[in-house]
């Protein structure tokens, strides 16, 4: 679990809300809250403390940098625990940002050092709520879905908080 003054570089993606409320439907704990539907970026980002106008401005800079990114969500990838749909049209902006932080690990390296793109749609599942996600999901795949912005957000004691929003070229 994040702890308060965790920060993390993520996408929304407004059209995939759609994903999470079926997943909610199977059970609302496998729905992490107080994030929109999203693709990680970094996480964990820079901690709230280190973080300065310096990091704030390379995000804009790099994020200006970059396209905007049509996507069309339509693989999903089941672990034990975890379901998720592929973003693997977003992965050379995640690469951009881990070039330009190669010293921030993905998820702590939990994952590997390069992780593929995607949303998590459900966390902490049994094997019978995963094939219900499954289910439920697939039903709603393939979807379109566009990366316009990156997000800045830290975890405050209120919740994940936005601290800087770059659109994309």
């Amino acid at each position: 679990m994040p702890t308060i003054g965790t920060t993390a570089v993520v996408i929304e993606l407004p059209s995939a809300e759609v994903l999470l409320e079926a997943v909610a439907g199977v059970d609302p704990s496998l729905v992490r809250t107080g994030l929109p539907a999203h693709a990680t970026v970094l996480y964990p980002f820079v901690p709230t403390a280190d973080l300065d106008d310096d990091a704030e401005r390379a995000v804009r800079r790099l994020a200006g940098s970059l396209p905007s990114v049509d996507l069309l969500l339509r693989r999903l990838v089941t672990e034990p625990g975890f379901v998720a749909v592929e973003a693997t049209e977003l992965d050379p902006v995640i690469r951009a940002f881990r070039d330009e932080w190669p010293r921030v690990r993905p998820y702590g390296g939990r994952f590997g050092e390069s992780p593929g793109a995607h949303v998590t749609l459900a966390l902490g599942c049994d094997e019978a709520q995963a094939r219900c996600v499954r289910d439920r999901v697939g039903e709603l795949l393939p979807l379109r879905a566009r990366a316009e912005a990156v997000h800045l957000v830290a975890l405050t004691d209120r919740g994940w908080r936005r601290r800087v929003s770059a659109p994309l070229a």
